[in-house]
């Protein structure tokens, strides 16, 4: 018979008999089932050094698919007691090991465990079923993981709808229309502003707005005279500017004083 031959969805060993395959299946319970059966040794390592093996027990173990707890267990059963001697949890992140074709380890929560099998043949078959079992879960996580991501990715890339009180439904930022009435109306002054800006224009500025002056200085004086005529004069001296000014308007100094000019 092939190892791990299948009968009422229970994997058998072909080192047991039929009937003691049963026996072992019928310590299982509701809603469980046996992907491989075989028979091994079961050693652990002892804390803290984690440097000696130490027997466990010997029996059939069974890698179990238990349903009602959704999870894959190591069982071993022993067929003389009839009994469930232990068990350990596959994790996902289980390194499961082969030194040798008839020795598996793994690493348990507080220890090292090894499988010693009394057949190479089985344990290797043994062996595959688990990694397939684990690298599908592996797979099967990626998938949740990628189809997560890719439904969150979409949720944030859509524009948010909302829902107006008369029933019409936009999208965008609902406080878009808010904003630009509240951008025009600081834009837009109101009549009540422009009245008082309309005041201030208008007022009238009398001699009490009107400073002295400073840092006062006395360039130049252009004055009239009866009798000399036009009078430009800087501080006592002549203006070369205002001399020039008369001189481009063709008027000389003679004509300024003359009487008919100034007329």
């Amino acid at each position: 018979m092939k190892p791990g031959a299948a009968t009422r969805e229970q994997r058998l060993s072909n080192l047991l008999s039929r009937e003691e395959n049963e026996c072992i299946f019928s310590l299982f319970g509701a809603r469980c089932e046996s992907l491989a059966t075989t028979v091994v040794q079961v050693f652990v390592t002892s804390a803290p050094e984690h440097c000696d093996w130490t027997k466990l027990d010997a029996g059939v173990l069974c890698l179990v698919k238990d349903h009602q707890k959704r999870s894959y267990y190591f069982r071993l059963y022993c067929p003389d007691r009839r009994c469930l001697v232990w068990e350990h949890e596959v994790y996902n992140s289980m390194q499961y090991n082969a030194p040798r074709p008839f020795l598996h380890t793994f690493e348990a929560q507080d220890c090292i465990v090894a499988f010693n099998f009394a057949n190479e043949e089985e344990a290797s078959w043994f062996r595959t079923i688990l990694l397939n079992k684990l690298e599908t879960k592996k797979q099967r996580r990626e998938k949740r993981l990628r189809n997560s991501y890719h439904a969150r990715e979409q949720q944030y890339s859509k524009p948010p709808t909302y829902t107006s009180s008369n029933g019409v439904v936009s999208s965008g930022n609902k406080y878009s229309v808010s904003n630009l009435h509240l951008h025009s109306s600081e834009g837009t002054p109101n009549n009540k502003d422009a009245k008082k800006n309309k005041k201030k224009d208008n007022k009238r500025f009398t001699k009490a707005d009107i400073g002295i002056p400073k840092d006062f200085r006395h360039i130049s004086h252009v004055g009239w005279d009866i009798n000399k005529g036009f009078d430009a004069s800087v501080s006592n001296e002549e203006c070369p500017e205002m001399k020039e000014f008369f001189q481009k308007a063709g008027v000389s100094a003679i004509q300024l004083q003359d009487r008919e000019t100034r007329d």
